[in-house]
């Protein structure tokens, strides 16, 4: 049985669901560059050996050269939504172990809980707030003086 290494964990090759994440990310598209530069290099070549540059040539080596292009750009898209991803996860334990400290049925005010989960607070107008998480999601509230 295959073992990989990810993130300093051990997986096994039959954990399917996890083996796919741990090869989709950059090692596909590293292995696809690769295999792109080999054949970019046989086109050099062979141009190299008829010592003469052609429309045939140039076009084939554009065609190569914008996949190549294509494939970076996808591998760094993969790349930052793993990072993102990762971060993500992260705020998501952290906020848990804050919770199990913390307690449940907190009544007081608590300033480090409120700056860990939102990012922003906009006021509209005398009336309505916007507030942002850290998560992204935002929401509108009414806010009603007459209670």
């Amino acid at each position: 049985m295959k073992i990989y290494k990810y993130k300093g964990h051990r997986i096994r090759a039959s954990d399917k669901h996890l083996v796919y994440h741990y090869c989709i990310g950059t090692l596909l598209y590293d292995k696809q560059i690769e295999v792109l530069q080999q054949k970019m290099l046989e086109l050099i070549e062979e141009s190299a050996g008829k010592q003469t540059a052609d429309e045939d040539f140039d076009k084939e080596y554009r065609v190569i050269a914008n996949q190549m292009k294509a494939l970076k750009k996808q591998r760094a898209k993969k790349l930052k939504e793993r990072q993102l991803a990762d971060a993500y996860e992260q705020r998501v334990k952290d906020m848990e172990q804050y919770m199990k400290k913390a307690g449940y049925l907190k009544r007081e005010f608590d300033d480090e809980l409120v700056r860990r989960l939102l990012k922003t607070v906009r006021v509209i107008n005398e009336n309505k707030i916007e507030i942002q998480f850290q998560s992204g999601i935002m929401i509108t509230q009414k806010i009603d003086f007459n209670v």
